[in-house]
């Protein structure tokens, strides 16, 4: 049996037109890691252009910085881009290797459904690591020390984008390069060899958890994942809920359900005419 831990990483992330699955997909960052820092791939790097009559929002441009006009002119053809993206993580899953990805169900479920959209073939691999997931399923009660209003000191939930992670691993992220593809990317796939190593390397005192994951395989893993990602949307959906906000959870991982969902239903209308 070939465990988790042992699998060759190939990172990814995407910056896009928006949060939901209708989205288009602006740059994004694929790369290989090594066994060891300096046997990293170099990364690749894709700049697309918007699909015809589209125009990259505002408030998109505010994230990531990237202007209709730049990705205009300096990008590649959308579909052509997409192609790139594609059968570079093909390769990565023909050659055996994990995807990695940071929050990685909303990267997949986003390139899944804009290449079942034009009509291009996207392999799964057998693994894919998502830090984010395990991350808040091996630390779930992790506190950070936060001043009040009136200056008193007290303990809040420990934030979980991608920079404070990142730094509670040992691999920082420059804030000011988070939501850069290249950066993002770079920073998952280093979180997650961390991960890996420090699970097969786990002492006789590590927690139950984490020296049950030393034994897991690649479907082991993916099955607790999906599990974990559950539990963790019902319990966002349970406190938006009580803070009166807007139920933004999304369940399915590492495919969302919202976006087979959306899949079905373009290829019904498609089939209709």
């Amino acid at each position: 049996m070939s465990l988790w831990t042992d699998a060759p990483l190939t990172y990814l992330d995407t910056e896009t037109s928006g949060l939901p699955m209708e989205s288009f997909i602006v740059t994004a960052c694929i790369g290989d890691l090594g066994a060891d820092p300096n046997e990293d791939g170099v990364p690749l790097q894709f700049l697309l252009t918007p699909p015809d009559g589209l125009e990259i929002p505002e408030g998109a441009t505010k994230v990531h910085g990237v202007t209709t006009e730049h990705a205009r002119t300096f990008g590649t053809p959308y579909e052509e881009g997409l192609a790139m993206i594609a059968e570079a993580l093909n390769r990565a899953a023909r050659n055996g290797r994990a995807w990695v990805a940071y929050n990685a169900a909303y990267d997949i479920s986003l390139l899944v459904c804009e290449c079942a959209r034009v009509g291009i073939d996207l392999l799964r691999p057998q693994l894919v690591i998502d830090p984010l997931v395990i991350d808040k399923a091996v630390d779930p009660k992790r506190t950070v020390e936060a001043t009040s209003m009136k200056g008193n000191l007290y303990q809040k939930k420990a934030p979980r984008n991608l920079v404070d992670v990142s730094a509670r691993y040992g691999e920082p992220l420059d804030e000011k390069a988070a939501h850069d593809a290249v950066a993002d990317a770079v920073a998952a796939g280093a979180v997650a060899r961390v991960m890996q190593r420090r699970v097969a390397a786990a002492p006789a005192d590590a927690s139950p958890l984490v020296r049950w994951l030393a034994g897991l395989d690649a479907a082991g893993l993916m099955r607790w994942q999906a599990e974990r990602h559950r539990e963790q949307q019902e319990e966002r959906r349970a406190d938006q809920r009580a803070g009166g906000h807007g139920d933004t959870a999304e369940f399915g991982w590492p495919l969302y359900e919202s976006a087979s969902a959306l899949i079905a239903r373009r290829r019904e209308n498609a089939r209709l005419g």
